[in-house]
């Protein structure tokens, strides 16, 4: 799984598939039994010091001290990163509306201002990439749309983003692809359609029957898929009245034709079936 600057990377996968395990050893606080993670060539196991750098890491449920307060964890953590200077601190604390907070003790936090102060935390260094794991998790309103738009923005300033999540929805509104796990390893990618791509519509046609050939009636338009009476044809800028039009001249019996934009969470469905 490679992630480049500018892009942002869902890690999707059933409960136990490895997602969080995979974040961990690509953040190295964890060892794997084998292979290896690079960091714009920097090996996360031999050259630790060098690849963390370039890294910032969102925990499920970041810890800190539960008695130290904000303001002495950004120090700690400027300090910790061979001299940031700590004004740097204050911006982001502002920037995430956490200056009233800064006397905060740790355990004193919501949910939401912790998961703001990790945010903080793992901006200080400036890193070029970020591994979050299931950011969205218990947050407030206010919180899920402020993590979830600078997740957003990530990829226009260069960064490169891998989150984890079980919400497919959200992982569909922000990421450019879906990596699924299960049991460990990679099973395969979902790409994201774009309003450009050709998978961005799909056409879902009922027939009171399918007759054999209609396959090769409705390719002109796309993928086409028969499931029983039905048939799902993913493409792009589908006409339906131009696929009603052709059915009926063959003498096919339209009951039903629905046009949507296709789903992640089918296609994730359907790839885990597959692998089941």
């Amino acid at each position: 799984m490679m992630v480049s600057p500018g892009e942002v990377v869902g890690l999707a996968g059933l409960n136990g598939a490895g997602k969080s395990t995979t974040l961990r050893i690509a953040a190295g606080v964890a060892l794997a039994d084998q292979g290896d993670v690079l960091v714009d060539g920097r090996s996360i196991r031999s050259e630790k010091r060098a690849a963390s750098k370039a890294i910032g890491w969102l925990p499920e449920q970041p810890s800190f001290d539960s008695n130290a307060r904000v303001e002495s964890i950004c120090r700690y953590f400027c300090d910790l990163g061979e001299g940031i200077p700590y004004p740097v601190s204050d911006v982001l604390l502002s920037q995430w509306g956490l200056t009233s907070r800064r006397r905060f003790r740790f355990r004193e936090l919501s949910l939401g201002a912790r998961r703001r102060l990790a945010i903080v935390i793992s901006t200080l260094r400036d890193p070029t990439y970020f591994l979050m794991d299931e950011p969205f998790n218990g947050l407030d309103p206010q919180a899920l749309v402020e993590i979830r738009s600078w997740i957003k923005q990530a990829g226009p300033r260069g960064k490169g983003v891998i989150v984890s999540s079980h919400n497919l929805a959200e992982l569909q509104g922000m990421c450019t692809r879906v990596v699924v796990l299960h049991l460990g390893k990679v099973k395969g990618v979902l790409p994201i359609a774009s309003p450009d791509s050709d998978r961005s519509q799909r056409l879902v046609v009922s027939l009171r029957e399918v007759r054999p050939g209609v396959v090769n009636l409705l390719d002109r338009f796309g993928e086409v898929h028969v499931d029983g009476r039905t048939i799902v044809i993913s493409g792009s800028s589908i006409d339906p009245g131009e696929v009603n039009s052709v059915l009926v001249r063959e003498g096919y019996v339209v009951v039903s034709l629905t046009s949507r934009a296709p789903l992640l969470e089918e296609d994730f469905l359907e790839m885990v079936r597959e692998v089941s």
